[in-house]
């Protein structure tokens, strides 16, 4: 169930990440607002919301730049980080 979880944490995150990065153009401080959005969505699922901005701060860690639009990559990097420091199961990756 756990896997389950994480799956649809990171799906989301992942998602979400991109709608802010969308809509803000990947502007100035746009990260910030990823981060309160993510911090915001946590705390709907009932996680308490300092926990939430500390799993946001872990996930994202310094690794989204002002006026910088993130690989695909980095943005699936920090859903999936995010699922599994929350869950304790880390992704299953295809080989």
């Amino acid at each position: 169930m756990a896997g389950l979880i994480g799956c649809l944490v990171g799906r989301a995150a992942t998602r979400l990440v991109t709608v802010v990065m969308d809509r803000t153009g990947a502007d100035c401080g746009w990260y910030g607002l990823c981060h309160t959005v993510l911090t915001w969505f946590l705390s709907s699922t009932g996680m308490g919301a300092e926990e939430a901005k500390d799993a946001v701060d872990t996930a994202i860690g310094g690794r989204f730049k002002s006026w910088t639009v993130p690989s695909r990559t980095l943005i699936d990097a920090v859903g999936e980080d995010l699922a599994s420091d929350l869950t304790g199961v880390e992704p299953y990756l295809e080989r």
